[in-house]
Order: structure tokens, then C-alpha cells, then sequence
């Protein structure tokens, strides 16, 4: 059995260069180092004098004080985008260190050993680069670390962390000609790859530029999936990673159609995965139940629980899935829900991995319902990639800059004025959801047979189950009726309906005034996935024969429906999804009837909420 290497000597080597670039302000310096890490070539060290200067970290002031030599903060004489001489690095050239006085060396700065070569490297000088250099092995370790490939899965997280602390001070021409190699002949890179074993050389891709190798690796961190203690797996989407693969989109067009693919394909992954979900929740329900034999689910069931899990809360205190995104607003495409996508890392991320590690921290795994967590976790982490997939296809259809396209002002969320994303005070960048995916989400059917009954509309009676209730008016909804057509009893205004459902809407009707009777007007509409049916058991012992049924309603829109009551207590934020709740009080002539109508509307209701779980079921599964 092959040994893994050993990846605590590689962790400490990925900290150590995310501190860094987090910290130094060196920039040459630090280009030097992401050069000598990630560029395609590395200068062959074995052979050959390197050029050396002993670190002089301290010096004697001209008053005879003992300093600390730092750097200064900026670094105006250096132009990142198309400068790259490093004279820092080749001041040993015209000289040894032995032929520097005292003088001399305490005016110099520390030396990058290999930074002259590096610098031919970068600037493309060297008279023949195939017999002063080789492929770059680090670059294949971290390619390999941030794929999770060849064993080193254990670096992903660090080495995404590492890269775009490494990449966020690198800018444009200079980025690019870094990670890519652009300055490299083909034929040199093709020389040196000649040179390496067979095994070796499968893995590397020659080519002026090595764009596929390099947004192949960092797409995979994109999107992952981990196992939990209870065997349920469970998907993450890794925001760091998607704001380093955006990064480098940024500084290399050709890339983007490359990562548009390949995002999408670990989009349709992932849909395919939470497709399986109802399944996969009712064998672990099944398994945690000593080994029971799981049941066999039918379609409304797998809808039922698919719809659960979307628009569900888990506990009292917490918020559904999509009540975990947030509104957009946008003159081409009008409003729209957004998930964050995107977000740079901080050194205190790279601490907080340490600690979480050291703690053995590990989210959602406590308890017998911890898969259920971890199935809401992958649904909302399914939003975050679908809305990062149609940002990059998005950039690529419109031609524009990935970059400008993503980093776009800084704007309230309703009134965005030139591009779908916006990046909050927290610098995390929020994009649009698919369209498929919001209207599977806001419930819109495109069906031909999907009808939407509106409040005003006269609808047929005859032949329709109809059934014969009074409801209390609210006095803001007093004008929805003629005058005289309700009756006031005691102070309180009380009004005869009929509850019909027609289409996917549960509809009350008053008789139409004037016709045949066969007709009703409607009243209130509203949409039977959004309702909740309850009976009041607590008038079984009254005297009077009336029965009430208690309906409960929440959706996205501003007002209720007619004669639904809204809740006072919700005061939603205007940039966070919220769900709105109301509700209103059915009473019926008697037990009998009471029974009748609740069977009858919690059956539709059923059915319309495993239809709307089927639909984004179906979505998933076909990776729409």
C-alpha cells in the first residue's frame, strides 16, 4: 500500500506563506515568491554559482543605535502591471559578497537567492531558459493540493487559503504572466518536459499559457462534499476558492468559457446529489431506527419532503433554506434572489483553521438529527453554486469583464444601477440565483394548466367542489363587498363564502349578484403551496354547532390576501428574504362540515407542496 506523505511539514509551509502576503508589503519581494511557488519553470538551483548576501537584519544607525531594518510601506518605484526587474535581487551581479566592504553591506538589502533567475524567468532574458531551468515541482504540489488530488486532499483548504492571499497582491499583466507562464516559448517548456519521467509527464500540460491546468485545479475547491460521523454526506460551498478562481478570471479571459464548464459541471453534480436527498434522509431515518428497512417513497412523498427541505424551518428559531438568500433588485432583470458567492480570506481565516482543527470542531454533527442539518446545509450550498455558475456564463455570453462584472459598486440591494452583483460592507460578494432556479423556488408554474385566479374574476361554482363557509371581514377589507351584502352581528362584521379550489389557488367566492347562482366572485385568492390547514379542536365542547378551521398563510408579497390578517410581529429586513405570515378564521355550519372541507383543502394543499418539491426535484435532477 502506497504511504501518503506526510502533510504536517506542507501545512506549516501553507501558513507560513499566507501569513506572508497577509502581512509583508514588499511587493517585489513577494512576487518573487508566488514566481517561485506557481510558475510553470523554476530555475535549476543544482547547478551553477548562486548569487548570496548575508541577511543583515540589524545596523548601526549614524548615531550608533542599533536598528531593526523593515520595509517601507510602499512600493511607488515598482510598476506591478509591466515592470520586472528586480534590481533588489540582481544588486550582486556586478559583484561577490566578499568584495562588498562593511560599508556597502550594511547599505544593502536582503537578497532572494534565486531572485536574478526568477527575474529572467518573469522577463523572458535568458539566452536559453531550457538549459537554466526545469518544470516547476511546487507548482504541481499545489495544483495537486488545491484539486485534492494525488493524496494531498488534507491541503485543499490551506492551499486555497495560501493562493488567494498570494493572488489578491498580484494585479493584472503581472498576474497573469505568473500563474500562466504567457513570456514562455511553447518550444522550451516542451524541451523541459521531455525531460521528465513518463509519470511525470502525463500530469503537465505544455503551452505559453497552462490556463486549463490551473482553473482545473481551482474549480474542484469550488465545491466539495465530506462525509459525517452518521455516514450522511454532506456538500460545501467553499467561497474563498470561488473569489480566488474569480481572481484569476479576472486576469486571464481566455480562462473563462474553461471555468464556465467546468463550474457548471460540479453545478450539475450537485443537483444530481440533492435530487437523491428524500431518499438518502429516509434510509438514514431508517438506519437510526435500529437498521429498519427503509420504505419505499412514491412520487407525492419524495415531492413532499423535497419541498421540506426548501421551505421548511428545522427548528422554531431558525430560518428555511430560502430564507438564507437575499433579495436583488435589477433594471435588466427585475428582482431576484441572490446568495453569496464569493468572498477574499483574511489571515484570521488561516487561524481560525487551525483552531477549528485543534478543536475538533465539526458543524451539524450533533445529534440523531444531524443528516437533517447537513441535508439543508447542502441544499443552501446547491443556491451558492447555481448563482456562481450563472454569474461566470453570464460574463462570458455578455462579453464582459469578469472581474468588473463581479466587483461591481457597492449599492443597496434594491437599487442596483449597472450589474446583478453586489459586494456588501463585509466584502462578500452576492450573485443572482438561475432563472430556473428562482421561479422553481418563488413557485411560478409555467404550465399552461397552472391557473391564477384574481381577486374580482368570476369564476363557475357548478360542478366544482364547493363548500359553504363565514369568515369575520377586517375592516380594511370591508370594500371588497357591496354594501349590504355581509351582515353585522354585535359590532362584528361576518360575511357567507364559498372555498373552492381552482387551479393551484384555494379561492373564496361570494354567489354573484344577479345571475343564475351557478357563478361566484371572487374574494380572496391564494396559492394553495404557501397554506397551512389546521382544525380548532378546542370548540368540540361548546354548545353552538359551529365548527372553525384555521388557515395560515406566508409568502414573499408585501399584503395578504383578502381577509387573511397579517402578522404585526414580522418586520422583515428589506434585503433579507423573509417570509411574510397572515391568517384568517373559516367557520363551518358543523362538525360534519368542518371535516369535509379540511380533508378536502389539506389534500390540494399536499398535493400542490409535492408538486412544487417535484418541480425543483426535477430541476436538479436534469441539472437545468
Amino acid at each position: 500500500e502506497e504511504q501518503l506523505p506526510d502533510p504536517v511539514p506542507a501545512k506549516t509551509a501553507h501558513f507560513a506563506i499566507s501569513a506572508m502576503f497577509h502581512i509583508l508589503t514588499n511587493r517585489p519581494l513577494l512576487h518573487m515568491l508566488l514566481a517561485a511557488l506557481i510558475h510553470p519553470l523554476a530555475p535549476e538551483a543544482s547547478a551553477g554559482k548562486t548569487i548570496q548576501i548575508d541577511p543583515q537584519v540589524a545596523y548601526i544607525d549614524p548615531k550608533g543605535r542599533i536598528r531593526i531594518r523593515i520595509d517601507t510601506e510602499g512600493d511607488d518605484d515598482y510598476d506591478f502591471n509591466n515592470h520586472y526587474s528586480m534590481n533588489f535581487g540582481q544588486a550582486g551581479e556586478l559583484g561577490t559578497p566578499s568584495s562588498f566592504t562593511e560599508s556597502e553591506r550594511e547599505d544593502k538589502q536582503c537578497v532572494f537567492v534565486l531572485a536574478p533567475a526568477l527575474s529572467s524567468i518573469l522577463e523572458g532574458t535568458a539566452q536559453d531558459l531550457s538549459l537554466r531551468t526545469r518544470i516547476n515541482p511546487y507548482r504541481k504540489v499545489i495544483l495537486s493540493s488545491l484539486a485534492a488530488t494525488d493524496g494531498l486532499g488534507s491541503l485543499q483548504a490551506l492551499s486555497i487559503l495560501s493562493m488567494d492571499a498570494a493572488l489578491s497582491k498580484l494585479k493584472g499583466k503581472c498576474a497573469s504572466e505568473t500563474l500562466f507562464g504567457s513570456r514562455i516559448d511553447p518550444a522550451t517548456q516542451d524541451t523541459l518536459l521531455k525531460k521528465e519521467s513518463t509519470k511525470k509527464r502525463k500530469s503537465m500540460r505544455s503551452g505559453p499559457k497552462n490556463v486549463t491546468d490551473v482553473v482545473a485545479a481551482m474549480s474542484v475547491g469550488v465545491m466539495n462534499a465530506s462525509e459525517s460521523k452518521q455516514g450522511a454526506w454532506m456538500l460545501a460551498f467553499n467561497q474563498t476558492a470561488a473569489n480566488l478562481l474569480l481572481t484569476t478570471l479576472g486576469v486571464e479571459r481566455s480562462a473563462l468559457v474553461i471555468a464556465a464548464k467546468l463550474v457548471d459541471r460540479r453545478r450539475r453534480q450537485s443537483g444530481s446529489f440533492l435530487a437523491q436527498l428524500p431518499e438518502r434522509l429516509v434510509s438514514l431515518y431508517a438506519k437510526v431506527a435500529a437498521g429498519a428497512t427503509p420504505p419505499e417513497l412514491d412520487p407525492h412523498q419524495t415531492g413532499m419532503i423535497m419541498d421540506r427541505v426548501y421551505f421548511e424551518p428545522f427548528d422554531t428559531d431558525d430560518h428555511c433554506v430560502v430564507e438564507s438568500l437575499s433579495w436583488t433588485k435589477n433594471v435588466q432583470r427585475g428582482t431576484s434572489i441572490s446568495s453569496p458567492v464569493g468572498s477574499a480570506s483574511s489571515f484570521d481565516d488561516v487561524a481560525h483553521y487551525f483552531y477549528d482543527k485543534l478543536c475538533d470542531l465539526e458543524p451539524f454533527m450533533n445529534g440523531d438529527d444531524a443528516f437533517v442539518r447537513q441535508s439543508l446545509a447542502s441544499a443552501y450550498a446547491h443556491c451558492q453554486i447555481d448563482a456562481f455558475s450563472t454569474l461566470i456564463k453570464d460574463a462570458v455570453s455578455t462579453g464582459a469583464d469578469v472581474m468588473q462584472y463581479s466587483r461591481s459598486i457597492k449599492a443597496n440591494v434594491f437599487g442596483l444601477s449597472v450589474q446583478d452583483t453586489v459586494e456588501d460592507e463585509e466584502g462578500i460578494l452576492y450573485a443572482p440565483l438561475s432563472p430556473g432556479f428562482f421561479e422553481s423556488l418563488m413557485d411560478e408554474d409555467s404550465s399552461a394548466t397552472d391557473v391564477k385566479p384574481k381577486q374580482g374574476d368570476v369564476v363557475e361554482l357548478v360542478g366544482r367542489a364547493a363548500f359553504p363557509c363565514v369568515c369575520e371581514v377586517p375592516p380594511a377589507d370591508a370594500n371588497l363587498f357591496e354594501e349590504g351584502a355581509y351582515v353585522i352581528a354585535e359590532g362584528v362584521t361576518w360575511q357567507s363564502l364559498y372555498l373552492v379550489v381552482y387551479g393551484g389557488c384555494m379561492v373564496l367566492a361570494e354567489p354573484e349578484k344577479g345571475g343564475s347562482g351557478g357563478n361566484g366572485r371572487i374574494i380572496s385568492s391564494c396559492r394553495l403551496s404557501r397554506l397551512k390547514v389546521e382544525r380548532d379542536v378546542s370548540g368540540a365542547a361548546s354548545a353552538s354547532p359551529a365548527r372553525r378551521m384555521i388557515l395560515g398563510y406566508k409568502s414573499f408579497d408585501r399584503r395578504p390576501p383578502g381577509l387573511f390578517v397579517a402578522d404585526t410581529k414580522t418586520h422583515p429586513d428589506e434585503s433579507q428574504i423573509r417570509f411574510r405570515y397572515s391568517s384568517m378564521d373559516l367557520w363551518f355550519e358543523d362538525e360534519n362540515a368542518v371535516d369535509a372541507a379540511f380533508k378536502y383543502l389539506d389534500q390540494k394543499v399536499s398535493k400542490a407542496k409535492s408538486r412544487r418539491g417535484n418541480r425543483i426535484r426535477d430541476m436538479l435532477s436534469k441539472g437545468k
